[in-house]
């Protein structure tokens, strides 16, 4: 198993029916623009028009239907932007141990049965000053343990100095008079009362008076355990383990707390945004320190935007692909305009990818004329080839790197389109491992990747990895980290990921011994997970 180049065309060819040469309207810096001229005294968010198949060339402001210019009556639309959502609260693929299963959401986590203990951290967590709070739910019997930890714990929470949790102990034992368990350095201590499945656990942090409680079922246990000083200025993350058993967490994001304690705490989803911190261990993104400066890339980093009117922009991802195998990923363009091209480069190459020898992409060239203006075309070295289909909004391409035949090419829709390029020797055979990363360039468009962290739509197989599941000898991290210079953890971690974690263990852990395979049927939303392809590797 394995500088931008700017474009020549400040406004881009209607992606619509009708006159290509009809550039597409735009809103831009606080003024309406239509096919290139500003409307006077137009204010609001930036919004393009979506021009109707009739041609509405010498439509302006204050210009009324009437018989003599009949186009009107075919008024274009007006669209807003796609706009990135916050990064929800969840827990991360990025940070947990093997054997786990997690849904789409983030919110139901899993634990395979006979695997043993498995952890899991929040994608974020909190730092002081403050009193934050979050539940878990118990859905099966089993042994759990929830609470808090820093980022440099250890994944079976308690089990060192950076974490603490509250459930059960190593061999899930009662304490006395029946008690639970809070785990801390290894040492169970009694406290509060044994957990049930149906039980609902709050977790309390307060880190104005340093210290950390449990509630059961909205009783909240008065006793607290004192944050050690050495940890008083560390962020906390959500934190869980268990054994056989199931959780799922309510950050107090998407529905209400079942029982919110009184007092000066706050849901955790709730907190202040610079009270907010990122888990150190991201996972695969696309890279908002290797990026050009007309680029937005959302919160989570699966999505990018350029800039209006700004010319071609470009974006890498934070990990490449060294090493053998055989690696995939998807790409959809979620916006119905603009141009965009993907596949992959090194850290050196140009990141409008194709324009030079580092770099190999597909989609559309620089003047972008050609079927609803995506051609299938092929560019490396600036050379520009036909290549494949064209593709629109909501079209997945898929991108394939087998370093093993030394190959690139793409699909769309899940029809291969055959190798398009041979890499070259030297990038392969480098002293220092040459790795290519997913590039992305897009002139006015939006679109969305998918390494693997999600259900691709179009699997090509067993014999292709997603390049968040990379092994770590096969990975690189960018050397473009941004301000920040966090001390990543280095572990590979492995993960299953998944649409409902029951259906994990209950038919991805049993058919491992007869080859389960995957399924996806679209009446219920069950996913029925391929072993060899959903249990990921995280490497940062």
């Amino acid at each position: 198993m394995n500088g931008a180049v700017a474009s020549q065309y400040q406004y881009q060819p209607a992606m619509v029916s009708g006159d290509p040469a009809c550039m597409d309207p735009t809103y831009l810096c606080n003024q309406n623009v239509i096919n290139g001229l500003p409307i006077p005294n137009a204010q609001g968010v930036q919004r393009y028009y979506q021009p109707s198949s009739n041609d509405v060339t010498g439509l302006m402001n204050g210009h009324h239907p009437n018989s003599n210019n009949n186009h009107i009556n075919n008024m274009p639309t007006m669209i807003t932007r796609i706009s990135f959502e916050p990064e929800h609260w969840r827990i991360t693929g990025a940070d947990c141990t093997a054997g786990l299963g997690i849904d789409a959401r983030g919110l139901d986590v899993a634990s395979t049965r006979g695997a043993g203990w498995q952890g899991c951290r929040a994608n974020k967590g909190v730092k002081a000053p403050g009193a934050y709070y979050y539940e878990a739910a118990c859905l099966e019997e089993g042994l759990i343990r929830v609470g808090w930890s820093t980022n440099d714990a250890n994944l079976e929470l308690g089990a060192d100095n950076y974490g603490f949790g509250y459930g059960s102990d190593a061999v899930g034992s009662a304490g006395m008079n029946g008690t639970g368990r809070v785990m801390h350095r290894n040492t169970g201590h009694d406290y509060g009362i044994m957990v049930h499945q149906g039980d609902v656990i709050g977790c309390l942090l307060d880190l104005d008076k340093g210290s950390i409680s449990w509630s059961c079922n909205g009783k909240i246990f008065q006793r607290a355990f004192t944050i050690p000083d050495q940890l008083r200025g560390e962020a906390f993350l959500p934190a869980a383990s268990l054994k056989d058993s199931r959780i799922l967490f309510n950050f107090g994001e998407e529905q209400s707390l079942e029982f919110p304690p009184d007092g000066s705490f706050i849901p955790v989803a709730q907190s202040a945004d610079d009270s907010q911190v990122s888990n150190r261990n991201p996972g695969w993104r696309m890279n908002q320190y290797d990026a050009t400066n007309a680029l937005d890339v959302a919160p989570d980093g699966s999505q990018v935007q350029s800039h209006f009117n700004q010319g071609w922009q470009g974006c890498r991802s934070n990990h490449g692909i060294r090493g053998l195998g055989r690696f995939y990923f998807e790409v959809t363009p979620i916006e119905s305009t603009g141009l965009w091209r993907v596949g992959w480069s090194t850290d050196d190459g140009n990141l409008i990818v194709g324009t030079d020898q580092y770099g190999f992409g597909y989609g559309a060239d620089n003047e972008g004329f050609g079927l609803n203006g995506q051609q299938g075309k092929r560019i490396h070295c600036d050379e520009i080839e036909n290549y494949g289909e064209a593709f629109s909004k909501d079209d997945v391409i898929g991108c394939f790197l087998d370093t093993i035949e030394h190959t690139i090419k793409w699909s769309k829709n899940g029809l291969e389109f055959g190798d398009a390029y041979r890499i070259p020797s030297e990038l392969l055979h480098s002293k220092n491992l040459t790795a290519l990363y997913p590039t992305v360039s897009l002139l006015n468009s939006t679109v969305e990747l998918n390494f693997g962290d999600k259900p691709f739509k179009y699997y090509p197989g067993p014999d292709w990895t997603p390049v968040c599941c990379a092994p770590p000898e096969c990975t690189k991290r960018s050397r473009r980290k941004g301000p920040e210079n966090h001390q990543f953890d280095k572990q590979c971690r492995l993960v299953a990921l998944i649409d409902f974690a029951y259906w994990f263990r209950c038919y991805c852990w049993r058919p491992l011994m007869n080859n389960g395979v995957y399924n996806n049927n679209n009446n219920n939303n069950n996913y029925y997970y391929n072993y060899n392809y959903y249990y990921y590797y995280y490497y940062c």
